[in-house]
């Protein structure tokens, strides 16, 4: 059997006799190409795979621990905190975003880490994510708000802990947004893991997280002669979503309003040109299709030019 199969008995790999160490600064991907290190980090995983340690998706799973010891490894992390918060959404690699403010902070990228600005109440209530740059010392931002959670659908999904702990979620998401602005190469290319649901359609993002709750990667039956066990049922049970604020966009007709819809009742509800820009950065970074986005983008320009005209007239 190949050795990078899912297996039972992948505690059985030793090392060579002559084996070359990675580097806890070693180029990964060069890593990958030197047959040597490639031994090396095959046999880290196979230990990993083998530990009753590690969360389902890397049980006996050594291609699956391989991939989070190569992200490990760049990352100077624990591996095993590395594939604590790590989640498989449709065999795609997603990061928790507390594992990414924990990469952000490690990479020294800024200096003192990145830090939060609480601001306002109700829908205004907002968090300012900002860090210093360590190289040049320029202040880099993001702010995310209530408004823009409930603009983008993040408020309303089901299972959603934004009405639960608004203070929390926007700390993650200012964050992630901050990240992914200034330093994307840190994220290798992987979503933040609601994000990643969101794409999916799965309609579970911006959820924190519980053992019941993790996505595990689909072994194929050739790959394993163990059947699939199905998970075990949650000790309590699921929260009911969160009932519809009395602000939100009203359902005329009866059916599931489309995310253009709601935007576009959001803007005619805007009073000034911060929310409006909150509700394009928020159209923007969701998945709205390109023709939606156009429209709810010059929605928002015929918004701004109508408050410019009401400000005029009533100076």
């Amino acid at each position: 059997m190949n050795d990078l199969q899912t297996t039972d008995d992948c505690a059985l790999l030793e090392p060579p006799k002559s084996l070359t160490l990675i580097p806890a600064d070693a180029d990964i991907v060069a890593a990958l190409m030197d047959v040597a290190k490639y031994e090396q980090l095959k046999l880290v995983a196979g230990m990993y795979a083998n530990s009753s340690l590690v969360p389902q998706s890397f049980a006996k799973n050594v291609p699956n621990c391989t991939i989070a010891l190569t992200l490990a490894i760049p990352w100077k992390m624990n591996p095993l905190m590395v594939m604590q918060k790590i989640y498989f959404v449709h065999n795609k690699p997603s990061l928790e975003a507390q594992l990414i403010i924990a990469v952000a902070n490690n990479s020294k990228l800024f200096d003192g880490g990145i830090k939060f600005e609480l601001s306002g109440s109700g829908d205004t209530l907002a968090c300012r994510a900002w860090a210093i740059l360590s190289d040049g010392g320029d202040i880099v931002e993001s702010t995310v708000s209530v408004a823009m959670a409930k603009a983008a659908g993040w408020w309303t999904k089901k299972d959603s802990w934004w009405p639960k702990m608004p203070e929390q979620m926007l700390k993650y998401r200012s964050a992630t947004f901050l990240i992914r602005t200034t330093c994307p190469e840190l994220l290798m290319g992987c979503p933040e893991k609601s994000e990643a649901q969101e794409m999916s359609g799965e309609g579970h993002g911006d959820t924190l997280e519980s053992p019941q709750s993790r996505i595990t990667m689909v072994v194929p039956p050739e790959a394993s002669s163990t059947p699939p066990q199905p998970p075990e049922a949650p000790d309590e049970p699921v929260s009911e979503p969160p009932e519809p604020e009395a602000d939100a966009p009203p359902d005329r007709s009866g059916r599931e309003m489309s995310q253009r819809e709601k935007y576009l009742i959001y803007v005619d509800e805007a009073g000034t040109d911060e929310e409006l820009d909150q509700l394009m950065v928020a159209a923007e970074s969701g998945d709205m299709l390109p023709g939606d986005l156009e429209i709810v983008g010059k929605a928002i320009e015929k918004r701004k030019e109508y408050l410019s005209r009401g400000e005029r007239s009533n100076g």
